[in-house]
């Protein structure tokens, strides 16, 4: 799961892992249409159980001489919302995790952008490769894979400024 994303989006991308692991039977339609089924009620299993929570009382015993849940509900709720959890946990550890680019691990891009666009504020030299990745890392990102893909040790990408 990504830590840049909020609860929410990270919950939904643990139950969108429910829909996966079944490509090419014959009635994948069938499958991905129950599986959309399951995913959904989940959703709305896991909400009613935050609604259910955020009711007086109903997570630390009785509140005001209100009654609570019966031990067979209570039950039912605990082991959902442990297996939602070890099947989220499950479904996040089977994600190869990515690492994002750092800036030091592409030295020799870095030495090209640096070499050829020297970059100066105020009299201050400043590296253009860790201006452009501090100031727009998708550009940064964008030039990368331009500079992998067309770029030899003597030719250019494009024209230093």
């Amino acid at each position: 799961m990504d830590a840049g994303k909020g609860f929410k989006d990270q919950a939904v991308a643990a139950l969108g892992c429910v829909s996966h692991g079944l490509d090419g039977h014959a009635d994948t339609d069938k499958i991905d249409a129950a599986f959309a089924a399951l995913r959904d009620g989940m959703s709305r299993l896991a909400g009613a159980m935050g609604d259910l929570s955020n009711v007086q009382g109903m997570r630390h015993g009785a509140a005001g001489g209100q009654p609570t849940l019966d031990v067979t509900r209570a039950q039912f709720f605990a082991a959902f919302a442990d297996a939602a959890c070890a099947f989220a946990y499950e479904c996040h550890r089977a994600e190869p995790t990515v690492r994002p680019t750092q800036l030091e691990d592409e030295a020799d891009f870095n030495a090209y952008l640096d070499d050829g666009w020297p970059v100066e504020i105020d009299g201050v030299p400043v590296d253009a490769s860790a201006a452009l990745f501090y100031a727009d890392y998708e550009a940064y990102k964008d030039k990368l894979g331009e500079w992998r893909t067309t770029a030899k040790a003597d030719e250019p990408v494009g024209e230093p400024h």
